[in-house]
């Protein structure tokens, strides 16, 4: 792709990958001409237009294009399309790994992305926050809109919460407030559907959540914080002080229950925190980045319950 200018005597419109000059020669007017091509600038010089011919300022332009053409190509990173699989060979790896580009359909697009066997058939499905996407047996997709989340957390997350065989829901407002979980059941005619619970919403930009065991009482709790600044301090609560706590379920009342990690100093809850034994001491402790900074909660097992 090159650019080519002619001083203020021309005009450029992009016209998606084509470039379209449309010149107008003034005979007062400065010639300058350049030609950028790649992002690399190639040259320019200047000429008073006193009664140039047209045709003479095109072949400048010309020269300058071939110029342009004659120029060292950019070195591209080796990429082999494998068109019978239709699949990208990566040259640089060892094995030749190929990857393969499925377009999933666009009515998943959308605030909040998570994964998991929504229907029991032992297939991973997509849930987006307006529904989820069935991973068929012959590797397709079917779209199921049977709810809406709103801007959902990355991740939402799939998991059995009442113990009852199927797959539920959680998800946090990722720049609102509240969390929640979806209930899995079926109705009278046997068709799936959603009841909503809500966890807690006495607090902000719930944006990233994880399980694991904090207790171990082998059994997960659920792990989330703010996201300090989400949205810049935009959002609903959005400058409200930081909070990492995590939720234990109790299955016959289907209520949670809340427990402090940290609360009002600066430690948020940043996409992509991370819940590892990090001093190898037996228990599980949380790695947590963020606007605010990186942090490690060390656990003591020490629970602290609100």
């Amino acid at each position: 792709m090159f650019l080519v200018w002619v001083g203020s005597c021309v005009k450029v419109r992009w016209m998606g990958s084509a470039v379209i000059l449309m010149v107008y020669f003034d005979l007062k007017c400065p010639l300058s001409i350049g030609i950028l091509e790649k992002n690399v600038f190639l040259g320019d010089f200047a000429m008073n237009f006193n009664r140039m011919s047209s045709l003479f300022a095109l072949v400048m332009i010309l020269l300058l294009v071939g110029l342009a053409h004659s120029a060292e190509p950019e070195q591209q990173v080796a990429v082999t399309i494998d068109t019978a699989q239709t699949a990208l060979t990566d040259s640089s790896a060892e094995n030749g790994v190929k990857w393969i580009k499925h377009d999933l359909p666009q009515q998943a697009a959308g605030h909040g992305i998570g994964a998991g066997d929504i229907n029991s058939d032992g297939r991973c499905d997509v849930v987006a926050s307006n529904g989820w996407l069935e991973q068929t047996a012959k590797s397709g997709w079917t779209w199921h809109q049977e709810f809406s989340l709103g801007s959902a957390s990355i991740p939402i997350l799939v998991h059995d919460v009442d113990g009852d065989s199927d797959s539920d829901i959680i998800w946090g407002l990722g720049h609102d407030y509240g969390i929640f979980w979806l209930e899995q059941g079926k109705d009278e005619d046997g068709k799936r559907k959603w009841q909503k619970h809500k966890i807690d919403d006495s607090w902000s930009q719930p944006h990233f959540m994880l399980f694991a065991d904090l207790d171990n009482d082998g059994k997960n709790e659920l792990i989330t914080g703010k996201r300090v600044h989400a949205h810049n301090g935009n959002d609903p609560g959005g400058n409200d002080p930081p909070c990492v706590y995590y939720y234990s379920f109790d299955a016959p009342s289907k209520k949670w229950k809340r427990h402090l990690l940290h609360e009002g100093g600066k430690v948020g809850f940043g996409i992509n925190t991370q819940a590892k034994d990090i001093d190898g001491d037996g228990d599980i402790d949380i790695v947590a980045p963020g606007k605010s900074g990186l942090y490690l909660i060390e656990n003591l097992l020490v629970q602290q319950d609100i």
